[in-house]
């Protein structure tokens, strides 16, 4: 006979009745407790997803090849992954495109004649653990010939100097590059605006030979230097004299920390030709992402390779019109370290055709212009492409998921935290039916105790007729904490078994996480 009264009770409820078995419960709630604990405070940081951006143009061109890049970082770590391109649709239809790496990856395809003037362009995207689908939508430029009749020139007005002559300060690359020497145009012109030929210059400046320099100015009214940017900003100090008039000024410039210059092999290259160029660095190597820009329209993307510094870049045959080439070494945000250049694609004459886009856009007085069309010299054609050189056009941002993955992440990890939350309140009151079984279990016992008792008492004496051990109430009461004991160890042995499941697959989670 069981000392607990539980003789009549199922298989399951004696075993789980038992010492060692109390034990192993006691065990198995803190380790399910533990697991599901260790695995919620995980939770608390978030976990580390695949976010793209994608990056181009702000319009592509009809019947011109479209390019844009895909730049894939786990999020919030910002560490870049691979990426690849599965499937290109144009409007729902299938596109032929070409990638070229992965990190980011660079997406080229040509864009149809036909295109409405603005397409949804949607990717299919593979990274390591995933599959993404985005959509975007771009506007679509169509060229004309009439287009350049459609641009309003706007008159320079020239502003009032206190000094005899105009003197301008032009770097080659439209800055100083901080690091590098650079070649900088100096430009003398009355104060009509007329460029003023044979006028002496003198230069000061620690960094230059000898800390001056002293020059004279070309039938265009310009001379040129070079000097080496390694500080913040420099002052040079300029005296210009043209016969009895003497003028005395200063220029402040401003180096740049940009890492490239990009130089045109030709100012403007003849229409059916290549049109080449060189980009330079003053690291010996570097990989730079270089976009040829129409319009805003990405038509052409590579990334090219300096060595000892030198880079040649062949950007093939273009149709006749200005084209913008910038490069830098990042593909996302060129930061200050970009380089620009205009590239001019024309069967015009050099002069005609920057003389041109110097009025078209406003950026010299009329009466400054007066350079020989007969024979330009090399200097003034720099110097005009030099007025020409636009800011970088940074890479538009056309999506980008970071937000929108980071908050479904922040929400399936909330929906688990819930879930492990609502397991350890259930851990919690396994244990209180745990309690209240071992205190079931002492009363039991106690019970059990005085009627062992009450029954050595025999021996002592007869009892009487209306005497008994246990009354009837007593035995019911008895049955009745049988019965809920036993429903108890029932509760307590399933709950601990599926809590050590759970806690075992977030032990599992944990190591995959």
């Amino acid at each position: 006979m069981r000392t607990d009264g539980l003789d009549d009770s199922s298989g399951l409820i004696r075993v789980a009745s038992r010492p060692g078995a109390r034990v192993g419960v006691s065990l198995a709630l803190g380790l399910s407790f533990f697991l599901l604990g260790s695995t919620y405070l995980t939770l608390s940081e978030p976990e580390d997803v695949t976010s793209v951006i994608i990056v181009g143009g702000e319009r592509l061109r009809a019947g011109a090849p479209a390019h844009l890049r895909v730049q894939a970082r786990l999020q919030p770590a910002r560490t870049a992954v691979p990426i690849e391109l599965k499937a290109l649709y144009l409007d729902g239809e299938p596109v032929t495109f070409e990638q070229r790496g992965d990190s980011p990856a660079m997406i080229g395809w040509k864009v149809p004649v036909t295109a409405s003037d603005k397409v949804a362009i949607t990717l299919v995207l593979q990274g390591k653990d995933s599959q993404k689908k985005v959509m975007i939508e771009q506007e679509v430029l169509r060229f004309t010939p009439d287009d350049a009749a459609l641009k309003m020139i706007t008159p320079v007005r020239l502003p009032k100097v206190a000094t005899t002559h105009r003197v301008q300060v032009n770097p080659e690359q439209g800055d100083l590059v901080l690091g590098m020497e650079t070649r900088l145009f100096l430009r003398v012109r009355s104060q009509s605006g007329a460029p003023v030929p044979l006028a002496h210059v003198h230069l000061k400046h620690r960094n230059l030979p000898s800390g001056e320099l002293r020059l004279v100015t070309d039938k265009d009214g310009l001379c040129e230097f070079s000097i080496l940017a390694d500080q913040p900003s420099l002052r040079i100090a300029i005296e210009v004299r043209a016969g009895e008039s003497l003028t005395k000024t200063d220029e402040l410039i401003r180096p740049r920390g940009r890492l490239l210059t990009l130089d045109p092999d030709r100012p403007v290259t003849p229409a059916g030709e290549p049109a080449r160029l060189t980009l330079r660095s003053w690291r010996p190597e570097i990989v730079a992402t270089c976009d040829l820009l129409w319009q805003g329209a990405w038509i052409w993307s590579e990334q090219v390779k300096t060595k000892e510094g030198l880079a040649a870049i062949n950007l093939g045959v273009l149709d006749p019109g200005r084209y913008d080439l910038q490069c830098s070494p990042h593909p996302i945000d060129p930061g200050e370290t970009w380089a620009s250049v205009p590239v001019f694609v024309d069967d015009r004459a050099p002069l005609e055709v920057l003389s041109s886009a110097i009025e078209e856009g406003g950026h010299v007085h009329p009466e400054s212009m007066g350079f020989d069309p007969e024979a330009p010299s090399e200097r003034s054609l720099d110097f005009l492409l030099a007025l020409l050189r636009s800011e970088v056009v940074k890479p538009h941002v056309l999506i980008s998921t970071r937000q929108s993955d980071l908050r479904a992440e922040k929400e399936e990890r909330q929906g688990l935290q819930g879930w492990l939350l609502l397991a350890m309140g259930i851990v919690a009151l396994v244990v209180i039916l745990f309690v209240a079984d071992i205190l079931i279990s002492h009363s039991l016992a106690t019970r059990e105790r005085m009627r062992a008792f009450a029954i050595e008492d025999l021996d002592d004496g007869p009892f009487g007729a209306g005497d008994d051990l246990l009354n009837l109430r007593e035995l019911a009461h008895k049955r009745s904490m049988l019965r809920t004991r036993g429903m108890l160890l029932v509760f307590v042995l399933i709950g601990t078994l599926a809590l050590n499941a759970a806690g075992i697959l977030a032990a599992l989670y944990l190591t995959q996480s």
